[in-house]
């Protein structure tokens, strides 16, 4: 469940970042503030603007970093096409020769590591940009708020009867780490999808019986786990509630992840 990486040039930022912590704010204001349809519209109206303008200002931006790919490439092979250094060059020549094939070699890389970057910026403004306009769309049409970015139901109806974190084992006193949730449940019964995505597992984990992992498209996943039988592939669009499967025992096991990272989903569900 790896995500596209952003480790190169740490140090280079762009402003997708900033203005999706600056939406999340708002959201978090704005629950302090009125609520009702007009705030709600509000409030998604002013995150929906901020993201299609970093789209459209990355956008820009790759383009200005293909362009300048382009002459990359033609200035590296005008420095290499002669292949060696040519003999008649004096020493002084031909290292300085050297020295700017090596730095076209550099550029061209970084230039091709930032549109990386660039194209996966984009990528994540796309998903934000489309989950907004569809919020929009509903709060448009029903003229009442809809259901919050980050909450999501239950993979199962039991009560929660393992916790997420650390906890200390009865038997042996060893401290073990809980990366998920166990649910009560009766056994046959279904468990459902906490949120519309995208099924990229579906069968036998070690551990966690049959389990499938649902992907959201931002970088958000969820792992539910524990089912005797699945009703769902990979590669399946699944909506909020798809049944996903019957569940084995007594106990359903629910996993959140976002980039990968386990997050406490107790915080998220409705």
């Amino acid at each position: 469940m790896s995500t596209p990486s952003r480790s190169i040039h740490p140090g280079r930022r762009y402003a997708l970042g900033a203005v999706l912590a600056i939406a999340a704010a708002l959201v978090v204001t704005g629950a302090a503030r009125a609520v009702g349809p007009a705030s709600d519209v509000a409030r998604v109206e002013l995150e929906l603007d901020a993201v299609v303008r970093t789209r459209k200002a990355l956008g820009v931006r790759l383009t200005e970093r293909e362009a300048a790919l382009t002459g990359r490439v033609r200035a590296l092979y005008k420095l290499t096409r002669a292949g060696t250094a040519p003999l008649w060059l004096d020493a002084a020549e031909r290292g300085a020769l050297a020295n700017r094939r090596a730095a076209a070699r550099r550029f061209l890389v970084r230039d091709l590591e930032e549109r990386q970057i660039l194209r996966a910026e984009i990528a994540d403004a796309s998903v934000a940009e489309r989950r907004l306009a569809d919020e929009l769309s509903l709060l448009a049409g029903a003229g009442a708020p809809v259901v919050a970015y980050w909450s999501m139901r239950q993979p199962a109806p039991g009560a929660i009867v393992g916790l997420y974190g650390g906890r200390v084992d009865a038997a042996t006193q060893a401290r073990l780490v809980r990366r998920g949730v166990e649910f009560g449940a009766a056994p046959g019964s279904p468990a459902v999808a906490p949120f519309r995505g995208r099924v990229v597992h579906a069968g036998p984990l070690r551990g966690l019986g049959e389990v499938v992992v649902i992907d959201r498209g931002d970088g958000v996943m969820a792992v539910v786990g524990g089912l005797a039988s699945l009703s769902v592939s990979v590669g399946d669009e699944l909506t909020r509630s798809t049944p996903l499967g019957a569940i084995a025992g007594t106990r359903v096991y629910f996993e959140l992840r976002r980039h990968g990272r386990p997050v406490d989903p107790t915080l998220f569900f409705e």
